[in-house]
């Protein structure tokens, strides 16, 4: 268990996990699961660094999906606000979120609207909305389906919408 736990350790500090900004809670969670991962530990018996390396990573996107539900987010940890805020446009949301908390934020993108953070919770539990892939509560819908989105909200208490274009 010990070379396991060195090899792990290796693999946490070279891999790019930790530019994804994850808590250390949410670290040492996540190296618990490569110590008990049946595919990581195969890995290292083969004793291949690159077989050993494919395996964490993919151990890391199952985790990391897995923690893709609310509670697990980056928002509901020790978020660095000021970092995910420094383009303008989320600099603008953030703004907006300061002065309107209940406020839903609607960014316009393409064809699309994008939820980020607790509006993204809001949306998951009223429409059962997936969560996009990473670390932060992040999630969407249609343009085209705005109306039907805006009416449900209403019907759940939240009236105030507030749409950012980039």
């Amino acid at each position: 268990m010990i070379a396991l736990n060195e090899a792990v350790n290796h693999e946490m500090e070279t891999s790019n996990v930790r530019n994804h900004r994850w808590s250390e809670a949410q670290m040492d969670d996540y190296k618990n699961h490569l110590l008990n991962d049946p595919a990581v530990k195969s890995a290292m018996d083969m004793d291949h660094e690159s077989t050993f390396g494919d395996a964490c990573y993919q151990s890391y996107k199952r985790w990391a999906k897995a923690k893709a539900v609310i509670g697990n987010h980056m928002h509901n940890s020790d978020m660095d606000w000021e970092t995910w805020a420094s383009s303008p446009m989320k600099q603008r949301w953030w703004n907006i979120k300061q002065e309107n908390p209940s406020t839903i934020i609607l960014v316009h993108v393409g064809k699309f609207y994008e939820v980020y953070h607790h509006d993204a919770d809001t949306l998951h539990k009223v429409f059962g909305a997936p969560y996009t892939y990473g670390y932060e509560a992040h999630n969407g819908f249609p343009v085209s389906k705005f109306d039907k989105y805006r009416d449900k909200l209403a019907e759940h208490g939240f009236n105030s919408i507030r749409i950012l274009s980039v």
